[in-house]
């Protein structure tokens, strides 16, 4: 392992004012670990932990590839994961952008407050420069036939909202989903039960991409 990436990586939390029990929840990898990576005591570290610190910390991921001697003059160097897990995991992909995985009681995500993700999933960068997604796990409502009970929505918090927009936001202080439709000039949230005032609407985001999962098995579960 290469010590400048334990460097680098103190320096990006630092820089943050974060301690690494901070830096721990906002990414998902256990503080235990990170200490280990920081004094440079953890030899090849996974594809998926490098994307995880990379959101959590909003920097590239090349940026933690380079420091750790991954990447060379902006491509990949020939040093391989020893794990095939890890191996697979660099063949599938290049580089996917890590999205926070929420409750769906948490949202909005990005909230005063600011709830943990229980976990990440992945979305190509070509489909994320630029964006600031989060996404959500839904349950207890629906908006048939797009958004059933535990499908995962993405959202997009710099998207423009305007009408035939489907978007996610809070309703009554209810996490609801709804399309947004115009009516004499005024724009309205249709829930397929109702149509409510947009002005009613707190912190709305547009839903870029549904998921279904083909089992249970496959569906990432929060703990607790």
């Amino acid at each position: 392992m290469n010590v400048r990436f334990g460097d680098r990586l103190k320096e990006l939390r630092s820089e943050r004012n974060w301690t690494q029990k901070e830096l721990a929840a906002r990414s998902g990898i256990k503080r235990g670990y990170l200490a280990s990576l920081e004094a440079g005591l953890v030899n090849n570290p996974s594809v998926p932990m490098f994307l995880k610190l990379a959101s959590a910390l909003g920097v590239p991921a090349e940026d933690l590839y380079r420091s750790a001697g991954y990447v060379e003059d902006s491509q990949v160097s020939r040093r391989l994961l020893q794990t095939p897990d890890d191996m697979i995991d660099r063949l599938r992909t290049v580089q996917p952008a890590a999205i926070p995985l929420c409750r769906w009681e948490d949202f909005p995500f990005r909230s005063s407050d600011t709830p943990l993700p229980f976990d990440h999933i992945y979305r190509s960068r070509s489909r994320a420069v630029g964006r600031r997604m989060e996404a959500y796990v839904v349950h207890g409502t629906r908006y048939d036939p797009v958004v059933g009970e535990n499908d995962v929505i993405i959202v997009d918090r710099e998207a423009p909202l305007d009408e035939g927009e489907m978007v996610a936001c809070r309703l009554r202080g209810i996490p609801t989903i709804g399309r947004l439709v115009k009516i004499a000039g005024d724009l309205f949230l249709d829930n397929g039960a109702e149509r409510v005032s947009f002005t009613r609407c707190d912190a709305p985001a547009i839903i870029i991409e549904v998921r279904r999962w083909l089992s249970n098995k496959d569906r990432p579960q929060p703990s607790g």
